[in-house]
């Protein structure tokens, strides 16, 4: 199975915060919150491939 993270919004809610950085780069409890993410997928055995769609706005 595949998993899409979707982390191309705008977070205009979490602005100034977000203002140079996306929403899931922003740390919680020491970590960027993809990371939190994505441990939480790793311990899935069905879960084969990981896809994160962002937008360009932070290439």
């Amino acid at each position: 199975m595949k998993a899409v993270v979707l982390a191309g919004g705008f977070a205009r809610a979490l602005y100034p915060l977000t203002e140079n950085m996306p929403k899931t780069l922003l740390q919680v409890g020491g970590k960027p919150i993809i990371e939190h993410i994505l441990e939480k997928l790793e311990v899935l055995p069905e879960i084969l491939e990981i896809y994160i769609s962002t937008n360009k706005k932070f290439q």
